[in-house]
């Protein structure tokens, strides 16, 4: 019985260490990702602003519903999450940023694209924030902020690749 009381404090000391770091971490962060692509700039803008094409070339999207100047997309795991275009410069610059009221999170994307001899790199910064303490201290120290923008990265590659 000695044993489960000291495995029970010791994990209500954990739990109290991540929050209390979870809260001291700042709600905003930004967070950069680049990648060259070997296609043009119109080609990338296309796979990246066709948002109805989203599930030719993005994994782990389950449904996805577009509308005219926003889209929902539901993940495997059947979270959903609606997007509107804030920023729209043809080739040059895209920003989306997350409308949903009820996420532990939120924030935008911006994408700038700059094409140079027949190369093209995409630039994707994260305005997020994180509104849970637990979720923060997670994204912080396990997941990363760029995690997510890796992925989408590698998709898009894959995607230019086909």
């Amino acid at each position: 019985m000695k044993w489960l009381f000291i495995f029970l404090g010791i994990l209500v000391l954990l739990i109290l260490i991540v929050l209390i770091i979870g809260w001291s971490l700042p709600v905003k962060h930004t967070a950069s990702v680049s990648k060259e692509f070997s296609v043009s700039g119109k080609r990338i803008w296309n796979l990246i602003t066709q948002f109805d094409q989203y599930k030719t070339w993005r994994t782990g999207l389950k449904e996805l519903v577009v509308n005219d100047q926003s889209w929902t997309e539901t993940d495997k795991h059947n979270q959903s999450m609606t997007f509107e275009v804030v920023v729209s410069e043809a080739n040059q610059r895209f920003q989306s940023r997350i409308t949903n009221d009820n996420l532990p999170f939120g924030g935008s994307w911006t994408y700038v694209l700059k094409e140079e001899n027949g190369k093209t790199t995409l630039t994707i910064t994260e305005n997020g924030e994180i509104y849970n303490p637990v979720f923060r201290f997670v994204s912080k120290f396990l997941l990363g902020y760029t995690a997510t923008m890796n992925a989408y990265m590698k998709d898009l590659e894959n995607a230019v690749n086909k």
